[in-house]
């Protein structure tokens, strides 16, 4: 799985976890609190069942298909052949959470603090998600004992930082995000973060000179970029630091929304036009010069539910971007194609939404959903025979936004 997991699962930035046999997919609970970078702290255990290693492997397979009610299930099995296994109450809860079930992954990340205790992986998912669930305390006294056991890594302090920032206790947060900061001096989200703190303390020259770092390190924070736009003026006219970032600011957003329109022109042509069509796609990517995966490579991230057909990676000027092709195996003519994009700023994604239901004049079904990965569903009319049941998915954690399209059905249940 090396070169796929290189090729294509490098674009769609799914953190994992090693295990001695097989990997084993990583969620992070929240839009504001990041996933964890160093995960060589959790416990390595060999799966001598074969049985059980099966159930791993289909709970995996699900997984990264985005199938997460089917990981469930797989892993569900696998607990009851290795029910001490904390691992995999980890990895069930971080399915749970995919599918917005916050309680049940909320009492897998406190099984797992049962049996591992020491994991601080798990001690920083249950406090992210205490945070989402307002219960700041307990998120606060989650990340407390996973800095005693991990007081190098700046993401707890982070997002100890945006717990502490969400209840009102600035000072507190102030220390933390500052403390990140200086645990890993080029993180520009930890800048803006702490620019935020500022802000709401009327501290605006301090938040100036952190979000100007912030969008120093990383261009594409445009949350910065507003922020220095909104800031006071001084003795009656702009900052000149402030005036340069937003005169630099319109060139680049000018670039940017071609930029979205390019990619979203994109995602139609690949993944409306044809995403049923196996010839006309890869016609498609050979005129564009994509990068094709390979057929084994496709085989082995294919499943019982779905065999992926086609896969190409190329680089666009937003970012990297991914085309998935694949058929549904127990339903003729039923086709499955998505484009992943890496485009970095929640702004960006705000633009390819707009961008999207303007050139292809859709219109959301539903409410949309507010979660670490934002969901907006669509049916967009295609051809008499079928309509595209289309997902946009944006997923702030990982700077990516996802068209996922499914063809061969009618929006009335046809």
């Amino acid at each position: 799985m090396a070169r796929i997991i290189k090729a294509w699962l490098a674009v769609v930035i799914l953190a994992m976890v090693l295990f001695d046999i097989r990997t084993v997919a990583v969620a992070a609970p929240t839009s504001t609190d990041r996933l964890p970078l160093d995960l060589s702290s959790v416990p390595r255990l060999d799966y001598e069942n074969a049985n059980a290693q099966a159930f791993a492997d289909k709970g995996l397979t699900a997984y990264l298909a985005g199938d997460f009610a089917t990981a469930i299930l797989e892993f569900s099995e696998l607990l009851k052949l290795k029910p001490a296994d904390a691992r995999v109450y980890y990895n069930r809860g971080n399915a749970y959470y995919r599918m917005r079930d916050l309680e049940r992954a909320l009492a897998d990340f406190s099984e797992t603090l049962k049996i591992a205790p020491d994991m601080y992986l798990a001690l920083m998912n249950r406090g992210n998600i205490y945070s989402q669930l307002k219960r700041y305390k307990d998120a606060i006294a989650d990340y407390g004992r996973a800095i005693a056991l991990k007081p190098d890594q700046f993401l707890i302090y982070f997002n100890r930082g945006i717990a502490f920032g969400r209840m009102g206790a600035y000072a507190k947060a102030l220390i933390d995000f500052t403390q990140a900061i200086h645990l890993n001096p080029k993180d520009a989200l930890s800048y803006s973060s702490r620019g935020d703190v500022f802000y709401r303390q009327s501290d605006f020259e301090q938040a100036r000179k952190d979000y100007l770092k912030a969008i120093e390190l990383d261009s594409s924070l445009a949350h910065a970029a507003e922020r220095l736009r909104a800031l006071p003026i001084r003795n009656g006219s702009p900052v000149a630091a402030t005036q340069a970032i937003d005169n630099s600011t319109i060139t680049a957003e000018i670039s940017h929304r071609q930029a979205i329109a390019r990619l979203v022109s994109l995602a139609g042509q690949s993944c409306l036009q044809n995403g049923e069509n196996e010839k006309g796609l890869a016609a498609l990517a050979a005129a564009k010069n994509w990068s094709a995966v390979g057929d084994i490579e496709l085989k082995k991230v294919s499943n019982g539910t779905t065999t992926m057909v086609n896969g190409w990676t190329f680089s666009d000027e937003v970012g990297s971007v991914a085309v998935m092709q694949s058929k549904v195996n127990d339903a003729q003519g039923v086709y499955i194609c998505s484009m992943t994009a890496k485009v970095g700023s929640p702004q960006a994604f705000e633009d390819f939404r707009a961008e999207f239901e303007k050139q292809l004049r859709a219109a959301p079904e539903g409410p949309v959903e507010q979660a670490s990965d934002t969901t907006i569903r669509y049916w967009l009319p295609h051809k008499p025979t079928c309509d595209a049941k289309t997902s946009l998915v944006m997923s702030s954690e990982r700077g990516t936004v996802t068209v996922r399209m499914l063809h061969g059905r009618k929006a009335d249940g046809a």
